[in-house]
C-alpha cells in the first residue's frame, strides 16, 4: 500500500468521517464544492532514512492535515489526533487561522509517518 492510501484509508477511519456531514468532505490536497466542515491532507516533505552503506532502510513522510470549519472543530480535532496517533504517525506541530475569503476557519496538524522500505 502506498503512503497516500495509507493517509486516505486512515482518515476514513469512522471516529473522523462521523463528524463530517459525508465521507467525501476528505480531499487530497484541494477540496472542490466543499461543505462547511471539511479536510484537506496533502505531502510536504518526504526525506529517506536508516542509511546502511547507500541504501536507505526507511523514508519519513511529513503530512499536513487542515480541518475547515465554520464553527466549532474541536471534537473532529480530537478524533483527528487520536486516529492519527494510534496509526502510528508522529506529531511535529499544529496552528490556527482563518481564511478572510472563505470566512472558514482552519486548523492545520503536521505529522510524520516513517515508513520502512
Amino acid at each position: 500500500m502506498s503512503m497516500r492510501q495509507k493517509i486516505r484509508q486512515d482518515l476514513l477511519d469512522t471516529r473522523i468521517t462521523s463528524l463530517l456531514a459525508n465521507k467525501d468532505q476528505i480531499h487530497y490536497i484541494h477540496a472542490i464544492n466543499p461543505m462547511d466542515t471539511y479536510i484537506e491532507y496533502l505531502f510536504y516533505k518526504a526525506t529517506k532514512d536508516d542509511y546502511s552503506g547507500n541504501k536507505a532502510h526507511s523514508k519519513v513522510h511529513y503530512i499536513q492535515i487542515d480541518i475547515f470549519s465554520k464553527g466549532d472543530f474541536t471534537k473532529l480535532q480530537e478524533a483527528l489526533e487520536e486516529v492519527l496517533e494510534e496509526k502510528g504517525y508522529i506529531y511535529e506541530d499544529e496552528f490556527d487561522g482563518y481564511e478572510e475569503d472563505t470566512k472558514l476557519y482552519t486548523h492545520k496538524i503536521r505529522v510524520s509517518y516513517k515508513e520502512m522500505l
